[in-house]
């Protein structure tokens, strides 16, 4: 089914893709949002110049990213990330939920690579020490900047940085299978905008994003596991499936205060103080819209915001 008249309201505004393309480009692996747009955009119909502009674009930083080299884990990363990318285009005719799609790309993607990756005998302990190696050398190079810029060190990025070394190598999995899912649905946001004559059911606004309750699983199983089976370490499936399932929570608390703010008519100035505090206080919003993503599962605060408009 080809969508031709989608609503304005289900989009973001391009100022709003714009800079979120940019964010996105700036911290996370620009492949996780160039791959899904090529898939995307090739099996548009019928083909113009826009569409074959989008195709040049996309594909052509997709392959750049695709030629770099890297470690074991980044090359099965980008292996992860081709073939999560390959099978959003194969369903994009669909008219499945984004989250849905999205979803059983990536869990695909994740058993197709875990295969490859036994086939050429990589384990998950060379996995995590790869991944503290590269950590440890990336934090070693950081201390070395700080002393030559004459900064004093008082203690705290170390023990920030042991924490990150400890705990970052067992979610590893965890954090790029979420990477992977933000960078479908901008490039799903990006294909709605970019492209003539999108096929399939269009992603909605972050402010609407819900999934269904059947995937509090992903995160009480995981969770049950993980505290009563001992050494968390010992369970990384476990981990790294509650990684993920806390992570979606996290956009569905996010999507909670988003439609707050929308409702509530605040000055932009004050909205942009709002979000910049948020960041800065991270340790403290993210917790926070975690929880409340757990809640809106059973007390559907942007209904019971609806229904006092």
């Amino acid at each position: 089914m080809t969508v031709t008249s989608e609503p304005p309201s289900r989009r973001l505004g391009l100022p709003a893709l714009v800079l979120a393309t940019l964010a996105f480009a700036l911290v996370i692996p620009v492949g996780f949002l160039t791959l899904p747009l090529t898939a995307l955009v090739v099996r548009t119909r019928p083909w113009n110049d826009k569409n074959l502009g989008t195709t040049v674009l996309a594909t052509g930083l997709s392959l750049w990213w695709l030629s770099g080299t890297g470690t074991g884990p980044e090359q099965l990363v980008k292996a992860w990330a081709l073939i999560g990318a390959v099978l959003v285009g194969l369903v994009a005719h669909r008219e499945w939920a984004w989250i849905n799609r999205m979803l059983m790309a990536v869990a695909a993607g994740a058993g197709a690579t875990f295969i490859l990756a036994v086939a050429v005998g990589f384990t998950w302990g060379e996995l995590v020490w790869s991944i503290e190696r590269d950590l440890l050398r990336s934090l070693q190079m950081g201390t070395s900047i700080m002393n030559a810029l004459g900064v004093p060190s008082t203690g705290g990025p170390d023990r920030y940085g042991a924490l990150m070394v400890e705990i970052l190598p067992q979610i590893f999995l965890g954090v790029v299978a979420l990477q992977m899912l933000l960078g479908m649905g901008l490039a799903g946001q990006l294909y709605f905008r970019l492209t003539t004559s999108p096929s399939g059911a269009a992603p909605g606004r972050l402010q609407d994003f819900s999934f269904s309750e059947h995937l509090g699983w992903l995160v009480a199983a995981p969770l049950g596991i993980v505290l009563f089976g001992g050494d968390f370490t010992a369970h990384p499936f476990a981990i790294n499936l509650l990684a993920v399932g806390l992570g979606l929570y996290f956009w569905r608390g996010l999507a909670v205060f988003w439609a707050f703010f929308s409702r509530a008519a605040i000055p932009r100035p004050l909205f942009a103080v709002s979000l910049v505090l948020a960041i800065f206080l991270m340790a403290v919003t993210i917790p926070m819209a975690t929880v409340v993503g757990v809640l809106d599962t059973g007390l559907d605060f942007r209904a019971r915001m609806k229904s006092r408009e």
